[in-house]
C-alpha cells in the first residue's frame, strides 16, 4: 500500500531535498517505522499528523497508516 509524507525544510536534508515522498509499506505498518524507513530520525520527529476525511489530526507513534494516508512530519523544535 502506498502512503504519503510531506515534510517541513528542517527534515529535506534526510530526504535528499524532497518536500514529499511516496512510500510502499506493509498493511499493519505503524507511522513512526514509515518516517524512518524514509531516513528521518525519531528523535527529531515532535510530531506527526495525518490527514483523514479533510482533517488533520496529530498520531501517536504507534498510529497504524492505511493505504493512501497523507502524513506530515514536524521537527522536535520550531522556531521563528
Amino acid at each position: 500500500m502506498k502512503v504519503y509524507i510531506e515534510v517541513t525544510t528542517w527534515f529535506k536534508r534526510f530526504t535528499g531535498g524532497n518536500a514529499s515522498l511516496e512510500l510502499e509499506i506493509s498493511e499493519g505498518t505503524p507511522v513512526v517505522e514509515a518516517v524512518s524507513s524514509a531516513g528521518i530520525p525519531k528523535e527529531e520527529i515532535g510530531f506527526i499528523t495525518v490527514i483523514k476525511d479533510n482533517e488533520n489530526k496529530i498520531v501517536d507513534d504507534q498510529y497504524i497508516l492505511t493505504d493512501g494516508d497523507r502524513l506530515k512530519v514536524y521537527p522536535a523544535i520550531i522556531g521563528g
